[in-house]
């Protein structure tokens, strides 16, 4: 009998917006399609300026929504979300506002408030207005 190492799980899949307020952005998203071997411990929540390049963590979570606050009005974000299991995190998928799929972006408006600190790694990007 051959015993195998976990490996990383796959990124969680199709990140979205599903409510904002004046300071807050709830995200919601399903389980990775391969968990790598290893039961999913949880998901670390990433966001960053729009056009930046440095990923703040302004989460962790046991649950499949994640409720970001602080944000400013009028200021835009990408969020992504990692998976984490035994091996470590899953790798974080590049924006695709146009793919409903892991690695999609969702564009979004409404939410208010204090901008997050950048860090993640499934991405979902969305406009304070």
């Amino acid at each position: 009998r051959t015993c195998r190492a976990p490996s990383r799980p796959s990124p969680p899949k199709r990140l979205d917006v599903l409510d904002t307020t004046d300071s807050t952005v709830v995200l919601g998203w399903l389980k990775p399609e391969h968990d790598g071997g290893s039961r999913i411990q949880g998901y670390l929540i990433e966001a960053r300026p729009k056009g930046g390049d440095k990923w703040v963590v302004v989460g962790n979570t046991k649950n499949l929504t994640y409720t970001v606050d602080k944000l400013n009005k009028n200021d835009q974000y990408d969020f992504r979300v990692k998976a984490k299991n035994d091996a470590g995190h899953s790798l974080g998928s590049n924006p695709s506002p146009t793919e409903a799929a892991p690695s999609c972006t969702t564009w979004w408006s409404g939410a208010r408030g204090r901008a997050p600190s950048p860090t993640s790694q499934k991405e979902t990007s969305t406009s304070l207005e």
